[in-house]
């Protein structure tokens, strides 16, 4: 029997409902680079054997998932029922399209990455260890316990408690890690119980803490004596302890039970303390140095206090990026696939709100790498594995190459240059509504750009920010891919000769010699010179090679292997023999069409396939793709 007819029906939770006639069952499946994998099922209403209605019907309905223990691939696949679903009573036939289950990722809620330093909290996955930003390390306790709990919550369904162990603040706290100098910071915070020092309640909040003989803290402490609750910004530098500012909160203490607000903010050169509605501490530090990456909280003792709807959000100058690794990956999906092979060292930057699926695929775009979708059956659970892999270039490479007459019947290349562009220009124009300060401002950014000068030889900034001051903030200097002429307003990747269009320059008119590059043109209100150039290479390495697709009709993709198992699947490096070349060239596959039927018919599809510039420039002397290679 052949393998690849085994379909097997689950319920949604992956449990055995049954399985198709491998006998009638059609099948047809669809890979494409970039997408997911498509199973179109074809199946007979009546059962073959007593001749009357089958369970099909039911079997194949909407949200219950297929099981191909041996695909065309030579792999196994989960599928899922989500697409359409047709019966046709005439023809006895019921017929669905399924998508491999990563399909699944898409259905799921957002998530919000922020370019910001961006770390929220409410507690309400039950964990203090899981919030929703995926850039920073979670919360780490420094003494005593720390639970999240449903008794009594500030709000919501859970808060996070910490109980001390009986030392001081310093190792009794609760901290994450974070270099931000510029941020603001909201929490709500209840007292439980004081400790049993005799400044109860002693509350700090650690804005910056390198050591015990260094930090700078926020420090809430009853004195009894006078009595008084006070509010101290306290800086402690090699163990000398001063008081930069002190706020006098009145003569009762913070009670047991009592949830208060708090709100800071911290400039890098002013800090802000409002409790509440109230201004506590104002204090300017501008030309004090801190040191410290630590921030946190802390009480005194054996305090006990709660807290919730923590917020904090830095502001920082620098590009933010996130490392593409396990540990990432994981607090991404996690929850639906296990992490397998992580290739490189990517990072990528993003800000806003999106799908999963849809900052996967963001992912691959600015790093140029590839992620591959694997499930494996676990024999001893008795269950499905699904795996993510994060690969520099997924498929394998075949010797055998495909030509016609001996392995297909029929090879077409399809090219398209109508998108090419050698160089690459911003365009623009001041709104209509700005001051005439604005378009000033604008007019001169562009004329920096023209006057720039760009030598390959002559290393540039990456990228340039500005700090809170607006003052401009260079990023790590690189050697350019390409020269910019002064008293240009473009890049050229002329002199470079990487473009492997046949048409590459405007000609002038007929008796006046010289011509112009290709040049595609694109919107920026982008300011800075470096920046504008990184913008154009960019273009450039989209627009750099024309689009090229080879349709092969493939006899049979098993008999070119010299009868092995190994398949042309896509993300396959393949050599080819065209029609118009004396050269074998190589390709990558881009889409298969597989029937387990009638092997004969299946087809590969091969092309070039272009990245972005800026992921693949930041692998060292690693150059964007070309649509075939000359071997």
């Amino acid at each position: 029997m052949n393998d690849q007819l085994t379909v097997a029906v689950l319920d949604q939770d992956e449990q055995l409902l049954g399985y198709l006639d491998p006998d009638v069952v059609q099948i047809s499946e669809v890979d494409e680079l970039g997408s997911l994998r498509s199973l179109t099922i074809t199946h007979p209403l009546l059962d073959t054997q007593a001749l009357t209605l089958g369970p099909y019907a039911t079997l194949l309905v909407h949200g219950n998932k297929l099981w191909r223990p041996v695909t065309g691939d030579g792999d196994s696949c989960l599928y899922v029922i989500i697409d359409k679903r047709t019966i046709n009573p005439e023809d006895n036939t019921i017929t669905v399209v399924a998508e491999e289950a990563a399909t699944e990722l898409s259905q799921l809620p957002p998530v919000r990455i922020s370019g910001m330093a961006d770390f929220p909290d409410d507690f309400e996955d039950g964990s203090y260890n899981g919030y929703r930003d995926l850039k920073y390390p979670i919360w780490t306790v420094q003494g005593g316990t720390a639970e999240v709990t449903n008794t009594s919550p500030i709000s919501g369904t859970y808060s996070l408690t910490h109980l001390g162990s009986g030392s001081d603040t310093l190792n009794n706290r609760m901290y994450w890690v974070s270099d931000e100098t510029n941020y603001m910071l909201h929490f709500n915070i209840k007292l439980l119980s004081y400790g049993a020092g005799s400044s109860e309640p002693y509350f700090k909040f650690f804005a910056r803490y390198q050591d015990s003989n260094n930090y700078l803290a926020l420090e809430m402490r009853y004195e009894s004596s006078i009595p008084t609750m006070y509010v101290f910004l306290r800086r402690v530098v090699g163990g000398v302890s001063t008081i930069l500012a002190t706020y006098n909160w009145g003569s009762t203490r913070w009670a047991v039970g009592g949830t208060h607000a708090f709100h800071i903010y911290d400039s890098g050169s002013n800090f802000t303390f409002i409790l509440d509605s109230t201004t506590m501490i104002n204090y300017n530090y501008s030309g004090v140095s801190f040191t410290g990456t630590q921030k946190g909280v802390g009480g005194n003792y054996t305090t006990k206090w709660m807290l919730d709807d923590f917020s904090f959000t830095g502001n920082t100058p620098d590009i933010q990026t996130i490392t593409v690794d396990n540990t990432f990956l994981t607090r991404l999906l996690g929850d639906y696939f296990t992490i397998g092979t992580v290739e490189g060292t990517e990072t990528f930057t993003y800000q806003g709100t999106v799908g999963i699926l849809a900052l996967l695929r963001e992912i691959e775009a600015q790093t140029g790498y590839e992620f591959q979708f694997r499930y494996t059956w676990d024999g001893v659970n008795k269950r499905i594995i699904r795996y993510l892999d994060f690969l520099e270039e997924r498929g394998e490479t075949h010797p055998t190459s495909i030509e016609i007459g001996y392995n297909t019947g029929k090879i077409t290349t399809e090219e398209d240059e109508g998108d090419v562009a050698i160089a690459a220009s911003p365009v623009g124009a001041p709104s209509s509504t700005d001051t005439t300060e604005n378009t000033m401002t604008f007019h001169q950014a562009r004329r920096y750009w023209e006057g720039l000068a760009v030598s390959t030889t002559t290393q540039i900034p990456l990228w340039v920010t500005k700090d809170g001051d607006g003052v401009e903030v260079n990023g790590p200097l690189v050697y350019p891919p390409y020269n910019k002429l002064v008293n240009t307003n473009y890049v050229s990747s002329l002199d470079q000769d990487e473009s492997s269009a046949n048409y590459q320059e405007v000609q002038k008119k007929d008796g006046t010699p010289g011509s112009a590059p290709r040049t595609v043109l694109f919107e920026s209100t982008e300011t800075n010179k470096y920046n504008l150039y990184w913008l154009c290479v960019d273009k450039i390495r989209e627009c750099l090679h024309p689009v090229v697709a080879v349709d092969a009709e493939v006899v049979d993709i098993q008999r070119l292997q010299g009868g092995s198992t190994a398949q042309y699947n896509v993300g396959d490096t393949v050599p080819v023999q065209l029609p118009d070349r004396a050269t074998i060239i190589t390709a990558r596959v881009t889409k298969t069409i597989k029937d387990p039927r009638t092997p004969a018919g299946d087809t590969i599809e091969l092309g070039n396939y272009v990245l972005d510039f800026y992921g693949d420039y930041l692998k060292v002397g690693r150059l964007g793709k070309s649509p075939f290679i000359e071997v």
